[in-house]
């Protein structure tokens, strides 16, 4: 056996093992998608909850916030709302408080954090909530009108602790926008599919519920980033009761958001995210983590190979080919729960670019972790405690 025959088997025969974990995640995610349900009304259990929303330099996304706030078919003396200032500008402050003086919503706390950071302002915002249950969104989000009512019932079942809602990333016309859009698409299939399967991982504080208990006993987070208050809290849970997390009904909890408009606010925002990965308390999030490194490097080392050895084309179109149709059968499952199938129009190009933008930002994070900052400040380590 020559010395490239030997190569050949190696590199397909361990492409293969990596490939395999890979296609197991999948169509698990795809089996937990299909199982995904409708909220069904009328909303019987509307407990007393508090909206939590950290903010930086969102003025006039906070008023829109405020106005689909306003339309939410929930009891008002139901919600508070409590906005954490994160060291905003004094205009864009001033902003927010203009509208908090217009709008029909009662019961808004408006305070100002007192250290610096989204992580730091979540846990002050949540040292002065007043309701047992919490709902996180983020400042430039869209609320659907049931949102709050979505997001709740499931809390009637005392077990369960934790609620992941759906979210939209909205694209604009540019080609980083929608990748950026479509990419997220799938980060939602798979997070929502794979939690449906009781194998919680990931999920985004855009869309989250949680008794404020559970965020009491798990939101001690040791030696972790500024953002990642989602992400950890889902897997410090999952790790001691995956059971207590539930997801809510696809349809009428969808939160939308905005994509990044460029390329390097979209490069940014997934440094951000990509780098909670070493911080990870799962050991299935982590494994996930290296292996859809591992399979897009592989991608790559076979297209190179593929230039100097032709007997590399087979393998290369077969692993590319069954891995686009595994992915697009989730993509499109969530597409229709989220209506953003237009963004699967893309798919065929952005499956062509996408194992370059993983390796490169893997390889920036690992390289460049001082690359990576959040609203301008660098990703520090830090400490959250109540």
């Amino acid at each position: 056996m020559s010395v490239s025959q030997l190569a050949y088997i190696l590199i397909t025969s361990f492409c293969t093992l990596v490939f395999a974990f890979y296609g197991y995640v999948i169509v698990l995610a795809f089996i937990g998608l299909r199982q995904a349900k409708r909220m069904h009304t009328p909303y019987e259990y509307q407990p007393k909850v508090s909206i939590v929303i950290p903010f930086r330099n969102e003025g006039h996304n906070i008023r829109q916030l405020l106005k689909d706030l306003a339309r939410q078919f929930y009891p008002i003396s139901g919600y508070e709302v409590v906005l954490v200032n994160d060291h905003s500008s004094f205009e864009e402050l001033q902003l927010v408080k203009e509208y908090l003086e217009r709008t029909s919503v009662k019961n808004i706390l408006l305070l100002s954090n007192p250290k610096r950071g989204k992580k730091s302002a979540l846990a002050y915002g949540m040292s002065k909530a007043h309701a047992p249950l919490i709902l996180q969104t983020d400042a430039d989000c869209r609320l659907p009108e049931h949102w709050i009512n979505d997001m709740v019932q499931l809390f009637r079942d005392a077990s369960v602790e934790l609620v992941l809602g759906p979210v939209a990333m909205i694209s604009g016309k540019g080609f980083w926008s929608r990748f950026a859009a479509l990419d997220f698409l799938s980060l939602q299939a798979s997070g929502l599919g794979l939690a449906l399967m009781g194998r919680s991982f990931m999920g985004s504080a855009a869309n989250m519920a949680y008794r404020k208990s559970t965020w009491l006993k798990h939101a001690d987070f040791e030696g972790v980033q500024q953002s990642g208050d989602d992400t950890f809290l889902i897997q410090s849970l999952a790790k001691k009761n995956a059971s207590a997390i539930a997801v809510a009904g696809m349809e009428a909890a969808l939160v939308k958001t905005k994509a990044p408009d460029t390329f390097t606010a979209f490069f940014q925002q997934r440094l951000r995210w990509g780098g909670k990965s070493k911080n990870y308390k799962s050991a299935f999030a982590k494994a996930l983590a290296v292996d859809v490194f591992l399979l897009n490097a592989f991608f790559l080392l076979l297209l190179a190979l593929s230039f100097i050895d032709h007997s590399y084309i087979p393998f290369l179109l077969s692993f590319f080919i069954t891995k686009f149709y595994l992915d697009l059968s989730v993509l499109i499952r969530f597409a229709q729960i989220s209506r953003q199938r237009k963004l699967l129009r893309l798919y065929s190009i952005i499956s062509l670019v996408y194992p370059f933008y993983i390796v490169g930002t893997s390889l920036t994070i690992l390289l460049a972790p001082g690359l990576i900052r959040w609203k301008g400040d660098p990703v520090q380590k830090a400490k959250v405690k109540t």
